[in-house]
């Protein structure tokens, strides 16, 4: 069964923050090099990985927001990603692994893209997209593959407003996407899940695409820790899903398994949002 065939089952589950998870550990506290974990301790990495698949994510993403052109890293990620996928799929939930695309230099995408999709990976999620001409590069650069895995879009929004940091509009994000072969349009990072709401709901009205939603849990505070919990992030999710607004949901900066865990307790009580064929 396709990825897309799974979208219009059921709500999937993405994953949380890898560097939030890699903090935990005492002797990676303020480590800021996530992605060598890959090559020096991919143990800590694959535990990680666990933990995510343990509390009910569909989809994990290979470590490698900033691994850029390194084919080394890519490839090393991707492998250990696929490894934990394999440990906790079943034929009633298998789960995907993302192969995440962080921003760069235009001529570094189509790079690490190519690492990505030789190590094997379901998908294609380019986040944190901070403008559209970087997000343009991007798929430019992917029409040059044979074939590629389905794609997954996900922008940065300002505070409360449908508007991406560089000032364009999400119509203008999906007017974009409309261009292209793109499997789901969403938002992460940015202040928080409340604080999304009406970028969210812009995106789920006018787009006939697949929505994900993965945002930071708030914003450090002056400790630098996040304030929003995994109980509070599940309450604001669950109106997301209510609404039907969204088909894929996880954390960004600041969440950890326990926020996942709570997210897909809660999404295993709704419908996906459908979508026309």
């Amino acid at each position: 069964m396709s990825i897309k065939q799974h979208l219009n089952e059921k709500v999937l589950i993405l994953d949380g923050a890898m560097g939030t998870m890699i903090q935990q550990y005492p002797q990676y506290k303020g480590y800021k090099n996530c992605d060598q974990l890959n090559l020096s301790h991919p143990e800590i990495v694959e535990e990680i990985h666990r933990k995510y698949l343990s509390a009910g994510a569909d989809i994990i993403q290979t470590n490698t927001f900033n691994s850029s052109n390194d084919r080394e890293l890519n490839l090393r990620a991707v492998d250990i990603a696929k490894k934990s996928a394999l440990q906790y799929s079943t034929a009633e939930k298998p789960r995907f692994v993302a192969g995440t695309i962080g921003p760069q230099i235009k001529d570094s995408y189509s790079e690490q893209a190519k690492h990505l999709i030789e190590g094997g990976v379901d998908l294609l999620l380019i986040e944190t997209i901070l403008d559209l001409n970087s997000c343009q590069s991007v798929l430019e650069s992917l029409k040059s593959f044979n074939s590629a895995p389905p794609i997954m879009l996900s922008v940065t929004v300002q505070k409360n407003s449908p508007l991406l940091l560089s000032g364009e509009t999400i119509k203008d994000f999906i007017n974009l996407a409309s261009q292209h072969d793109i499997l789901s349009l969403g938002i992460n990072c940015s202040y928080g899940p409340r604080q999304v709401t009406e970028a969210v709901t812009e995106l789920a009205l006018h787009s006939n695409l697949y929505i994900s939603l993965h945002t930071n849990a708030g914003l450090p505070n002056h400790e630098g820790q996040y304030d929003v919990d995994a109980n509070e992030m599940s309450e604001i999710v669950d109106g997301f899903l209510s609404r039907k607004l969204i088909n894929i949901v996880g954390g960004c900066c600041g969440t950890t398994d326990e926020h996942i865990r709570e997210i897909a307790r809660v999404a295993s009580r709704h419908s996906p949002r459908k979508i026309s064929p």
